[in-house]
This record gives structure tokens, C-alpha cells and sequence, in this order.
């Protein structure tokens, strides 16, 4: 079983480090980013706004709540208002058309930023108007609300349609939206009056949560549970229980939607328990080295706690020393040695608030040793339950 984990380990750490998969960007659909799931969301949530400004009549591109996109609507002129909202009755059944999932239209998530070649200013997405693809800046948009990232995407899904049979650019004017920046300025106004009418489909909340987000590069953890232990080694220990675990964990992960990381875990496994006058213990101190793979467990409305629900699976291998001690009023004996095996684990992470997550999962142990003169013999694997917490950064 060692020999299996590990060279599967093996396997798969070269693939992360030094494949070119790892470090290119990816489209959606391939399932290589963390972040594919939260951009089909947002493309549902834009098609079911789409879907309401259809039957919305004369309240597009108007509001009046407190939030940053009405905010922006509220700016409008009546004339601005009335363009905004007609352009949308007029656009609805071609934009319908891009948001379905045979549009052909592809996503590239960009990890080192982007910049318009024109202007040369920063931009948080691109739209590649002949290639039909839309560059989005991985960074900014993990580190968006539902409400911006739906503003965002609209916003550049427009610039695949035309106007007055031209192509819609972000400079130049557009209507009534007047000056250089104008069409830049009504596209924005577009994505706001979307997030509008996605908050009144009821597709994304109100007010953005603030649960703990599962894109991060790092987390530490420690948990707590018990490790069955075999009925020969607690036997031949005096022992009467399982073993306590104590569990630090450290996950890495180069990007911060990437679904593999790097895991290091350290465990401490200890007993104690007294059987008929005689006193046993068992203490272990193992690291593992390994990799990790994490996914959202479903997905869905964005801005929802179990949307951002996520797991995670570990497998590695490493070593580490045990030391058993057995002993009554008169005798003392204690034994160690070191050992060498493999660890699988897979956890649940629920998000909590301020980077903190609760987990609880399981994990599998192989990790074979003997003591001769006391006569234990550790060779079957061990499974352990775990609960704790982690903070992701």
C-alpha cells in the first residue's frame, strides 16, 4: 500500500511543478482553475438577468436601493435612462444567443494582469472581438463581489455585439453618453442595470457576504481526532483506547485558484492508559510531504455559503519516529525506532467569516514499524476521524 501511495505521489508532483498545464491559464471548461465554477455562475446569474430585462419594461436602467450599481444608474440623465433601457430591449434576444453554453465564445484567465493595447491603461478583462475570446484578470476577479464581477462580464460580453451596425469599442461616444470615455461609460452603465435585474431575479443577493473565500495561496490548519488502532498494538501496549491525533497542517498553492497545491502535514499520535495495574503509552511524531487537490463541492449562486463550500484530498509520504512505553510500581521498558510510510486525507471545508474555515474529514495511515523487544508489531493501516479549523490567505 506505501509503495502504491507514494509512487502515485511521485507521479504527481513532477506534473505540478514543472508541466507547462501548471502554469498556463485556462480555459473554462477544463476544469484546471478553481475559479471556472464561480465564472459559470456568473454567466447564469447574467443570463437570468438577461431573461428578466426581457419582460422588464419601463424600470431598466433604474433604481432605487443603496447599492455601488444603482448608485450609478441613479447618476443617469432621463435621456441616458431611456437609451440605456431601450439598447437592452434591443439586445436581449442577441445577447441570450453569447450566454448559452454553445456560443462558442472561450475564456482565458490571465495571471499576470492585462493592459488594453491602446490606451495601454490596466484592464480587469479584454474582449478579442475576432477570436471570440475574453481575457479575464484572474487576481481582480477572485477579489470581486457577485455584484462587480456581473458588471464586469457584461460589460465585455457587449463588446461582441454591434451598435448601428458598428463594432461597440470603449472609446469614442454612444448616444448620449457623450466625450471620449462614453461607450466605456454606457458599458459600464449596461453591466450595472444586469446587476440590477439579477438582484430583482433574486439570482445574487442583495448585499455581498462576507464568508471566508476558498482562492488563497496558503492555509494552516489544526485539528484533532482519534486514530483506531489495531486490537494486537493496543494489546501488546496495555492499551485500552485509541490514539489521540493532533494534526498542523500547511497547503500551498501557486496561484490562487489553482486546484493543486503542495501539503505538508505534521502529526503527533499519542495514548496513554492503564490496564490492570500496568501502564501503556504510545507517541508518534510524523511529517508527511505531498500534493493537494481542493474543488468547490457544488458551486451555484455566488455569494452563498455553501457555494463556497470546498474539499480537499492529500496524498503523500514521509516518516517520522514512534516510541512505545510499557510499565508497572516496579519496571520501566520503553522502545523506539523510525519508519517510513503513506498518508491520504480528505477534509470538508466550510467557510466561516475573516479567512477561517471549519473542516472535518478522514485519513488514511500506513505506516509500518516494529519494536522487537517489547514485541509490537505495527503493519496494518490505521484510519482517523479529524475535526478543526483553518485559515486561508
Amino acid at each position: 500500500m506505501f509503495r502504491c501511495l507514494f509512487l502515485l505521489s511521485m507521479l504527481i508532483l513532477p506534473n505540478l511543478i514543472f508541466t507547462p498545464d501548471a502554469h498556463a491559464s485556462t480555459f473554462i471548461g477544463n476544469g484546471g482553475n478553481l475559479l471556472d465554477t464561480t465564472l459559470r455562475s456568473t454567466i447564469n446569474a447574467i443570463a437570468a438577468a438577461n431573461d428578466r430585462a426581457r419582460m422588464a419594461g419601463d424600470n431598466l436602467c433604474a433604481c432605487k436601493g443603496s447599492s455601488k450599481q444603482c448608485g450609478q444608474l441613479q447618476e443617469l440623465s432621463e435621456q441616458q435612462v431611456e437609451f440605456c433601457a431601450g439598447f437592452i430591449q434591443e439586445h436581449t434576444a442577441d445577447l441570450g444567443k453569447l450566454l448559452s453554453p454553445n456560443s462558442g465564445i472561450a475564456f482565458m484567465w490571465i495571471e499576470k494582469g492585462i493592459t488594453e493595447r491602446d490606451s495601454k491603461r490596466p484592464a480587469d478583462a479584454l474582449t478579442q472581438r475576432q477570436k471570440k475570446r475574453i481575457l479575464i484578470d484572474e487576481e481582480r476577479f477572485r477579489n470581486l463581489t457577485s455584484a462587480d464581477r456581473i458588471q464586469l462580464l457584461t460589460h465585455e460580453y457587449f463588446h461582441l455585439l454591434q451598435w448601428n451596425g458598428r463594432d461597440i469599442v470603449d472609446s469614442g461616444e454612444m448616444g448620449p453618453f457623450s466625450g471620449q470615455d462614453g461607450a466605456r461609460h454606457f458599458l459600464d452603465v449596461l453591466g450595472a442595470a444586469y446587476v440590477i435585474e439579477a438582484m430583482r431575479a433574486e439570482v445574487i443577493p442583495l448585499q455581498s457576504s462576507d464568508y471566508s473565500s476558498p482562492f488563497y495561496h496558503f492555509r494552516v490548519g489544526l485539528s484533532y481526532g482519534t486514530q483506531n488502532e489495531s486490537d494486537s498494538v493496543k494489546a501488546r501496549s496495555f492499551l485500552s483506547k485509541d490514539t489521540d491525533v493532533t494534526n498542523l497542517s500547511l497547503s500551498y498553492y501557486r496561484r490562487a485558484s489553482s486546484n493543486f497545491g503542495l501539503a505538508l502535514r505534521y502529526l503527533n499520535e499519542s495514548a496513554t492508559s492503564n490496564t490492570g495495574g500496568v501502564t501503556g503509552s504510545i507517541e508518534r511524531e510524523v511529517g508527511y510531504l505531498g500534493t493537494e487537490w481542493r474543488s468547490l463541492l457544488i458551486g451555484g449562486e455566488p455569494d452563498s455559503w455553501w457555494s463556497l463550500v470546498y474539499y480537499t484530498v492529500m496524498i503523500g509520504a514521509g516518516g517520522g519516529t514512534m516510541k512505545h512505553k510499557i510499565s508497572d510500581n516496579f519496571n520501566t521498558f520503553d522502545e523506539g525506532t523510525k519508519g517510513f510510510g503513506g498518508y491520504l486525507e480528505a477534509n470538508l471545508h466550510v467557510p466561516l467569516k475573516f479567512g477561517l474555515f471549519a473542516n472535518i474529514g478522514a485519513s488514511f495511515e500506513y505506516l509500518p514499524y516494529q519494536l522487537k523487544t517489547l514485541g509490537i508489531k505495527q503493519k496494518k493501516p490505521t484510519t482517523s476521524t479529524l475535526l478543526g479549523v483553518s485559515y486561508g490567505f
